[in-house]
């Protein structure tokens, strides 16, 4: 059984990485896994808070500033947040994280 889970980015890091939310959630993962060695899981994670300071500070700094550019940085900082969670996970995530 495969469970698709969306996990906001400002659940992630409303400003930094929540330790306490992380430790927790991946033990929830890990114990919820280890009842059936037939369960997985596909997460998706969002930018968060940083993603928003990022964007903001290209913004304000740039005049002629680019939608497209600020949907970059976003997009990097949602990879950030994909990358700490697949450490955090371990060997239970040996996949890479995807970009495509």
């Amino acid at each position: 059984m495969v469970t698709v889970i969306s996990l906001g980015g400002s659940i992630v890091a409303p400003e930094n990485p929540d330790s306490d939310f992380l430790r927790s959630f991946v033990a929830l993962i890990r114990e919820f896994l280890e009842q059936d060695e037939k369960r997985r899981f596909i997460l998706v994670v969002g930018g968060g808070g940083p993603a928003r300071s990022w964007q903001n500070a290209y913004r304000q700094v740039v005049d002629k500033n680019s939608d497209d550019q600020a949907d970059w940085i976003g997009i990097m900082a949602t990879r950030l947040n994909a990358q700490l969670l697949k450490a955090i996970m371990g060997d239970w995530c040996p996949q890479e994280v995807v970009i495509d």
